[in-house]
């Protein structure tokens, strides 16, 4: 392994140690290393050999995960090593595309790029669109992450439009409900193995919200359903704020009926994003116990000393469950049902009280304070604070 590459996650390494202790002396040494990895990074870069290498690129993308786990807030280096790897991608060629290795490197880089760019309200940059273009004919362009990816670019447009003032109200709700059919369209039509199955309960539970929640193949499955539910409410919402912006007596038609179905939408995406917290959040006993009528799932064994221990204790458990917060967060703030926004506040009061997650603490108190300040609640700064894509890469 090159130096350039092994000093790199080693800083990322301690900059995700430093996510979970928020020790100071931590980050100090996760800096040090980081600027250290920058420094054998930028030499690698000089060498005509090494800057072609896979362990340069993955390195650069790493140093982007260092800058989205050590970055509660928006700094001009959030988007440096994302146009960095862009132009790796360029200079390397087409020979990357035949090797899978450098194919997954791209595709990440791809999910990167769009994640940074919605989040700083950017558009994106025209190289990106021609590689994404050019890649699509080495990938299987059916696979559900690939598809959602392609409408992502186009969300990220028409949010870069939207906030550029370049859309009237009409061309604001036309486009926002096309695309969210688009979203819609590609829920409906997942694959089998991309399906979820849902589990309804006989009696109530504290850690399930309503009367039945939902179980998924993976992880993984879980997240892509959840970044397709969280684009919808956003979607939605702009529909039902646009409606409400226009002057009565301008109205071309009578838009009380569209308003009143975005809100209806997002209720039942929030629902649903609820439905998928207990698979991850409640002991492995409760939920096998409401598993024995689902037969295509196929749920991990534990040991007999471990059998009520909740997922979340190992390390790759902690990060399935932390993914949740930010759809939870999304589900809970564009809500009316008080029901599921005091739900959702007592499960992100639970992850952080019993099991440490600290930041569903900061999350819950961005909720309760009603008068915070509407840019601290922007759910793309909530998403920042998070750490952005960091614990699902």
């Amino acid at each position: 392994m090159h130096d350039h590459l092994s000093v790199t996650i080693g800083a990322v390494s301690l900059a995700y140690y430093f996510h979970q202790t928020s020790s100071s002396e931590v980050l100090a040494e996760a800096r040090r290393e980081y600027i250290r990895a920058l420094q054998l990074t930028n030499a690698a870069l000089r060498s005509s050999e090494l800057a072609l290498k896979d362990t340069t690129l993955l390195a650069t993308l790493l140093l982007d995960l260092f800058e989205k786990f050590t970055s509660p807030i928006l700094r001009d280096s959030w988007k440096t090593h994302v146009h960095g790897a862009l132009a790796l991608v360029k200079l390397r060629g087409t020979k990357q595309y035949s090797d899978p290795i450098g194919l997954r490197m791209v595709m990440r880089l791809s999910i990167n790029i769009l994640i940074s760019f919605v989040a700083c309200n950017s558009a994106l940059p025209r190289d990106f669109i021609a590689v994404r273009t050019f890649t699509a004919d080495f990938l299987k362009t059916l696979d559900p992450k690939w598809k959602l990816t392609d409408l992502m670019v186009d969300y990220a447009a028409f949010r870069a439009r939207l906030i550029a003032g370049q859309l009237s109200e009409l061309e604001t709700i036309s486009i926002a409900t096309k695309l969210d059919a688009r979203y819609l369209n590609l829920m409906n039509t997942m694959p089998p193995s991309w399906r979820y199955e849902t589990v309804n309960l006989s009696s109530t539970s504290s850690g399930v919200f309503g009367d039945h929640f939902h179980v998924y193949p993976s992880q993984h499955v879980t997240q892509t359903w959840n970044v397709i539910r969280t684009i919808r409410i956003f979607l939605n919402d702009t529909i039902r704020e646009t409606c409400l912006s226009f002057d009565d007596s301008l109205l071309p038609q009578d838009y009380t009926q569209v308003s009143n179905a975005a809100t209806e939408c997002i209720e039942n995406l929030a629902l649903d994003i609820c439905a998928s917290a207990p698979q991850y959040l409640v002991d492995l006993d409760l939920i096998r116990a409401r598993l024995k009528a689902v037969k295509c799932i196929k749920y991990p064994e534990t040991s007999q000393n471990s059998i009520s221990r909740p997922q979340y204790e190992t390390s790759v458990a902690y990060l399935k469950c932390y993914t949740l917060l930010f759809p939870l967060y999304v589900a809970a703030q564009y809500t009316l049902a008080t029901s599921t926004r005091d739900w959702i506040l007592k499960q992100l009061h639970h992850m952080s009280s019993k099991y440490c997650f600290k930041n569903a603490h900061r999350v819950a108190e961005i909720l309760e304070r009603e008068d915070e300040d509407a840019e601290v609640r922007n759910p793309w700064r909530v998403y920042i604070m998070l750490g952005s894509y960091a614990f699902a890469a």
